[in-house]
């Protein structure tokens, strides 16, 4: 069984920081952001990256995102992405 519990400010912080920064760079390698704007799009998808701020709503998103990166990566393996157009193929 799996229990939740809310993260501190603390916590979030140790969490949300690496996730914008991995958030970023898998734009990048699938080619669909810039490596100069990517950090900023992520931040700003992240919303103002406080769990005080943005409340469990916010960071319910993120924890989303989280759950969907680690499911594509058990399918799928490290360094394997999706094809984003019909006519390509699954590396």
């Amino acid at each position: 069984m799996v229990t939740l519990e809310p993260m501190t400010e603390a916590e979030f912080q140790s969490f949300v920081e690496p996730a914008i920064a991995e958030y970023a760079q898998g734009h990048v390698t699938d080619g669909q952001w810039a490596e100069e704007e990517a950090l900023e799009k992520s931040r700003k998808e992240f919303g103002s990256g406080s769990l005080e701020q943005d409340g469990s709503l916010g960071s319910g998103a993120m924890e989303e995102e989280e759950q969907a990166r680690l499911m594509h990566q058990h399918r799928l393996g490290k360094g394997e992405r999706h094809a984003h157009k019909t006519g390509q193929r699954l590396s």
